[in-house]
């Protein structure tokens, strides 16, 4: 975090192969942004299909969840907060050890091949948010604004749904998901989606 804007021109944004500055840790977040704001914790950890070919030597998954919440516990006082993973145990050890905040299941819908099957489909991602008492599920797009009746059939299961992904930031795209009644969609151009949907 910044602390003061920096001259125009003098600082590069991090990106891909590029990091001109280091992260903000997750309590230096939870401390420094107003308390008024809320939180979607997303924590990464890889799949096993992902991890071996980088040679990432697994960190125990209690403990890893345990300190993320111990994190949140001490330093978010009253804030909103949402949990979500595409990591499935990831999700399910997020729920089993706190109650207090919502946990979602997030999956690109087997857009990226992985060998986890309650990764694959929206199907069953559903199935998974199901028995592991979850919230809902954030999905990429795609499928929802390809079969916008797919919304109803998750809906149905009591399961909130949430997407994300480069249709959201399409207008049409966000208006199909709000008639059909997607409850939260993610964009990156929210002023200009927010501007065009109240017209």
């Amino acid at each position: 975090m910044l602390a003061k804007a920096p001259p125009a021109g003098k600082i590069k944004g991090n990106s891909f192969g590029t990091i001109q500055a280091p992260f903000a840790t997750l309590q230096e977040a939870l401390t420094q942004v107003p308390h008024g704001t809320g939180f979607n914790i997303e924590v990464k950890y890889p799949m096993l299909d992902e991890a071996e070919p980088d040679h990432i030597r697994p960190i125990d998954l209690n403990v890893f969840v345990d300190r993320i919440l111990d994190c949140v516990y001490t330093h978010a006082g009253d804030r909103n907060i949402v949990l979500s993973s595409f990591h499935p145990d990831i999700c399910r050890l997020l729920s089993r050890k706190q109650p207090n905040f919502p946990v979602f299941f997030l999956t690109d819908a087997g857009v990226c091949p992985i060998a986890d099957y309650r990764c694959v489909s929206v199907q069953h991602a559903v199935r998974f948010a199901k028995s592991a008492d979850l919230l809902g599920i954030v999905t990429v797009s795609d499928p929802i604004v390809s079969a916008p009746r797919l919304v109803q059939a998750i809906k149905e299961t009591g399961l909130l749904l949430f997407t994300y992904g480069q249709k959201n930031n399409d207008v049409a795209a966000v208006r199909i998901q709000r008639h059909y009644g997607v409850d939260a969609v993610i964009v990156d151009k929210v002023m200009l989606i927010r501007k065009e949907l109240q017209n």
